[in-house]
């Protein structure tokens, strides 16, 4: 099964830019999360100088949604490669779907 490429997902689409993110520290993000990111977390900080925030200035679909691409082509990967993760990359195909029908529907 051949995926489709990053640049046919987006033909048709609205405007998929992203502006880069300003900083409201007041609206973190991301911190009830499981202790399992906390290592991304501290990752984000370093590298953007403060954690994940909402109301940053991006569009955290758009986002979540290339993030999901990324995650469909690696379990791709490890489908070829012989390891079954093919009812996790089914998931991740249908998160892609309803991700996009819901970024399609924002105004």
């Amino acid at each position: 099964m051949r995926m489709p490429s990053y640049q046919t997902q987006m033909k048709g689409a609205t405007d998929w830019s992203d502006p880069e993110p300003h900083h409201d520290y007041r609206a973190a993000a991301g911190l009830e999360l499981d202790v399992y990111l906390s290592d991304d977390v501290e990752i984000g900080t370093a590298k953007y100088g403060v954690p994940l925030q909402a109301r940053n200035g991006r569009r955290p679909l758009i986002d979540a949604y290339q993030e999901n691409l990324d995650c469909a082509v690696y379990l791709r990967q490890a489908i070829e490669e012989g390891v079954d993760v093919r009812a996790e990359y089914v998931l991740v195909l249908s998160l892609l779907v309803s991700l996009r029908k819901t970024i399609e529907a924002q105004p």
